[in-house]
């Protein structure tokens, strides 16, 4: 029964000092210097909660520890987890309220993007009305260019004009 009683109790302090790589993977992610500060204080109290861990194993193991009390350990911890708790939970407001405002700020930037699509498609439409007129146009004036006729005229000393020449398509 005793040897349980020291291996649950190791087992969480090598969960708990495992969980220390996993905090400096998390401070390396952390950009912002006020949200970093945070976590600083939230590591010490991670490390003060590993020193904890290592002091109960060490007065479990010895049964001798120095000028402490098993009940004044327990004590400590408990404060320092009580902290460590209202920590979490302000950072967690906090990563709520920057992810609350990026969303807003995603879609106010989606919404722009939307009113900035619907009139490119109304240009769109425009150019292709343009294009249209444009294209109609040009089809009229090839038909008036095939319609015209090219006259070849005399004209003689006495202003009598006479016909050459008579073609239909200007050439």
């Amino acid at each position: 029964m005793q040897l349980i009683q020291l291996i649950i109790p190791f087992i969480s302090f090598l969960l708990i000092l495992f969980s220390l790589l996993f905090l400096k993977c998390v401070l390396k992610e952390i950009k912002n210097d006020s949200l970093k500060k945070h976590w600083y204080y939230l590591s010490t109290l991670i490390i003060l909660f590993v020193i904890g861990y290592f002091l109960y194993l060490l007065n479990k193991i010895t049964n001798m520890f120095i000028s402490l009390s098993l009940h004044d350990l327990f004590e400590i911890i408990l404060l320092f987890g009580a902290v460590f708790v209202i920590l979490i939970l302000y950072m967690i407001q906090k990563l709520l309220k920057n992810m609350n405002q990026i969303q807003t700020e995603l879609e106010s930037t989606l919404e722009t993007s939307e009113i900035q699509k619907k009139q490119l498609e109304k240009q769109k439409i425009n150019l292709q009305k343009s294009k249209k007129e444009l294209d109609d146009k040009n089809k009229e004036l090839n038909e008036l260019i095939d319609d015209f006729y090219s006259l070849t005229l005399n004209i003689n000393d006495k202003g009598k004009v006479s016909i050459l020449k008579k073609n239909k398509k200007i050439t």
